[in-house]
This record gives structure tokens, C-alpha cells and sequence, in this order.
């Protein structure tokens, strides 16, 4: 009897996982939004950037780097963003180690209605040494870029919408380091949205935010259409040898959720 209660359970176990990672890589969401118009978003505007931003390797030093991110900077100042860049020399200690860099981070601003607290959108625009960096972290950089213009387009927001391209990230986070300890645009977050990139493919998860997060988990669950979340993903990041820029952003004390896709 007990054999036959393990293989069942085993079996049952084996139907949720199988569901739950179809559902979670579904392509119906991308599908719906291949042609957004003024008032949604587009998938397909999005791909536009993509393609530019992810035209070959663009490592910090490297002239690929500089390319994309003048990209950036042109893009939003078509889009009618204020928009400046935070030069700086950011450092950071891992053990005996010190690393160091000459970060440029990308900052664009949308005004809102009111005076209250910012929202920060952030991705990172340095790619690794030898990928392109189209999922880790141009879907992100791309689908901020189309954020901004779906804003542009429609009515102020109602709080100022801060979207931040980090550099950096991939050697050391540098990026956020130097925006949290140097931006004087930091007082003014209310919230941070952080997007990654872990694999090419599936839904946005959200798998990390800040301990007190009760209002923050409410306002994403009113505010996305789809939201998906679980403990587990936690978990497996954990466990993981790597940070992102949300954890500079979390010891920092500032409220947030940090999302990323993750499968392959």
C-alpha cells in the first residue's frame, strides 16, 4: 500500500511541475501583443530595439558599449525624456578583491502629475564579453524603451517614472553601486522595478522584494494583469552564486520587486 501511495504521489507531483513550467513559458501574452498601437504595449517595437541593442557584444571598455548605449541616450530624447548620464568611477570589494570601473549610467525621467515619490524602472545595458546580450539584459533594456513610449503617448503619470539603464552589472554591479551611493535622485525612489534576464525564454517571474513588502506585494498584484510569483523562486536564486542590481537597491533599504525569466 505504501509503494502504490509513493508512486501516486510522485506521478501527482510530476503533472503539477509539468503544468506549472508549460504555463510559465507560455507564448500566449507575446502573441496578443505583436501590434500594440499608441495606447499599448508593443512586442514588436520592442523586438526593434532589441535588434539594436543586441547587435553584437557590448562589454564596459568596449566600442560595441559606447555604440549602445548613445543608442539609448538618442532613443529617449526622441521620446522626449530628460535625460542624462552618470559618469563616475564605481568600486566595489569582493574578499582580497577590488573591482573597479568607469560606469555610465543612462538615466531618463517622465514627470508625473504629482510630487510624490518616483518610480525607478532598471535594467542593465552591459552585456558579457562574448554574448550579445539579448536576454540578459536587452529584453529588459527593450521592453523599458517601450515602456516609455507607451507613457509618452498617453497621459502624465501620475508619479514621475525614473528608468534607469545600469552599466556595469555584469562586473560587479558597478552600475547600481554607483547610482546608490552617488545619484542624489535615490532620496526621491519610492519603489524600485527590476528586470533580469536568466535563459531566453518564458514569463516575467517576480522572485525577490523587500521584508515589510505587504503594500508593496498588494500593488502588484492590483497592477499586473498576469502576475506570477512564488516563495520557490526565491529560493533557487538564493542559492545561486550571483546577485543582481535589485540586491544594491534592497540593502539600501529602498522597496522593490526583481523579476526575471529564467528558463532556457
Amino acid at each position: 500500500m505504501s509503494d502504490k501511495s509513493g508512486w501516486y504521489t510522485f506521478f501527482v507531483t510530476l503533472v503539477v511541475a509539468v503544468v506549472s513550467v508549460y504555463s510559465a513559458t507560455s507564448t500566449a501574452l507575446l502573441q496578443n501583443a505583436d501590434e500594440g498601437g499608441a495606447g499599448s504595449f508593443s512586442a514588436s517595437h520592442a523586438y526593434q530595439y532589441l535588434q539594436e541593442i543586441a547587435r553584437a557584444p557590448h562589454s564596459m571598455g568596449t566600442a560595441e558599449h559606447e555604440r549602445v548605449g548613445s543608442y539609448i541616450v538618442s532613443t529617449c530624447n526622441q521620446l522626449g525624456l530628460a535625460t542624462t548620464v552618470q559618469q563616475t568611477v564605481a568600486h566595489v570589494s569582493r574578499g582580497h578583491h577590488l573591482i573597479a570601473g568607469n560606469v555610465q549610467n543612462i538615466i531618463a525621467r517622465l514627470k508625473g502629475r504629482h510630487s510624490g515619490k518616483a518610480v525607478l524602472i532598471a535594467a542593465h545595458y552591459d552585456s558579457q564579453p562574448n554574448a550579445p546580450g539579448a536576454g540578459d539584459d536587452g529584453a529588459g533594456v527593450a521592453a523599458m524603451l517601450e515602456t516609455a513610449r507607451l507613457l509618452r503617448s498617453g497621459p502624465p503619470p501620475a508619479n514621475d517614472v525614473i528608468f534607469l539603464f545600469t552599466d556595469g552589472e555584469e562586473d560587479g554591479l558597478l552600475g547600481a553601486h554607483a547610482f546608490v551611493a552617488e545619484s542624489p535622485l535615490l532620496k526621491e525612489v519610492g519603489i524600485v522595478l527590476n528586470f533580469e534576464g536568466r535563459g531566453n525564454c518564458g514569463i516575467s517571474m517576480m522572485f525577490e522584494t523587500n521584508t515589510g513588502n505587504g503594500w508593496v506585494i498588494n500593488q502588484f498584484a492590483r497592477a499586473a494583469a498576469h502576475p506570477f510569483a512564488n516563495s520557490l523562486n526565491y529560493e533557487v536564486y538564493r542559492s545561486l552564486p550571483n546577485n543582481t542590481d535589485y540586491s544594491i537597491f534592497k540593502a539600501a533599504g529602498v522597496p522593490g520587486l526583481n523579476n526575471a525569466y529564467i528558463f532556457l
